[in-house]
């Protein structure tokens, strides 16, 4: 009994516990394509972000909704995906490299996915600028480091972990009490101590041919 209570709680933990990161990492994803899509609302000038003199209003901006977030970094371009900002100041010029940002310029499609920046993984979430007549002025990409995602996924499975501790104790104390139950019916016997004793008195009953006759 309580090698199966172990076994299920492990499995269901484990299984508790890959869906406790699964969820974390899609509210992750939709958290990066929400910050992206009011990033992309803040900026009223969609017209004119193709103007250098834009760029340090951008870079005033995007390091404002860092300081109030958890945002990791925030890339912009425009709509031919030149990077205008960038947490690397090197990267600002040259055109994007995310194969998916076609998806954003071409066809307006928001996105997300785990990326690798600098050796690190985030999630990216990245959404189109749209100007005053609804056409495709650039795309806002925010990024959101998977540690602190795993650091919130840790936080569940800790208690998830502790409740499997509890029951796996209340499965132990459980399981003791049913044992003891079962030897004082069966006599404090063993199974195969009962198994032994049936087989002699099968073999007694077996080797009687007529009868037994007793006498005093």
């Amino acid at each position: 009994i309580m090698v199966q209570v172990v076994v299920l709680l492990i499995a269901i933990g484990t299984i508790f516990s890959q869906m406790t990161f699964d969820i974390v990492d899609k509210q992750t994803q939709k958290k990066a394509i929400q910050t992206a899509k009011q990033l992309a609302l803040l900026i009223e000038r969609q017209e004119s972000i193709n103007t250098p003199k834009d760029l340090l209003w951008l870079d005033a901006l995007s390091s404002t909704i860092e300081t109030q977030t958890d945002v990791e970094y925030i890339i912009i371009t425009n709509g031919d995906g030149i990077i205008l900002n960038h947490p690397n100041p090197a990267a600002i010029g040259t055109k994007i490299a995310d194969p998916l940002a076609i998806r954003v310029l071409k066809y307006g499609s928001d996105y997300s996915r785990q990326t690798i920046e600098n050796g690190r993984r985030f999630i990216r979430g990245s959404v189109p600028i749209l100007d005053r007549h609804y056409a495709i002025a650039g795309m806002v990409s925010v990024g959101y480091p998977v540690e602190s995602m795993r650091k919130v996924s840790e936080a569940y499975i800790e208690k998830i972990i502790f409740f499997i501790f509890v029951f796996i104790t209340l499965g132990l104390v459980a399981a003791i009490f049913i044992a003891k139950g079962v030897k004082w019916v069966i006599f404090g016997l063993e199974p195969s101590e009962i198994a032994y004793m049936f087989q002699e008195r099968t073999a007694l009953l077996d080797a009687i041919r007529e009868g037994i006759i007793s006498t005093d």
